[in-house]
């Protein structure tokens, strides 16, 4: 199980701190967050942490996550 922490302007748009998901990739956590009401625009320049590493580019999308990873998305404007 995968845990993304939301902050932000995007824990604002949907109104949680926190959700759980499965997946193997960011990307497949990020599809999953959207099936739970998140907008996938959202994910598009929000900056991305797996346990606490900051990822960035395109490659983000494509790390390799493992059970008990922790995502935190903090949105690009507004702050966290």
């Amino acid at each position: 199980m995968i845990t993304i922490k939301l902050y932000g302007l995007i824990r604002e748009q949907c109104g949680l701190e926190r959700l759980q998901v499965e997946a193997s990739t960011v990307r497949e956590a990020m599809e999953q967050a959207s099936l739970n009401g998140i907008e996938k625009t959202l994910f598009k320049d929000a900056i991305i942490f797996v346990n606490k590493k900051q990822l960035s580019g395109l490659s983000r999308f494509s790390y390799k996550l493992k059970d008990g990873d922790e995502i935190s998305l903090l949105s690009a404007l507004g702050g966290g």
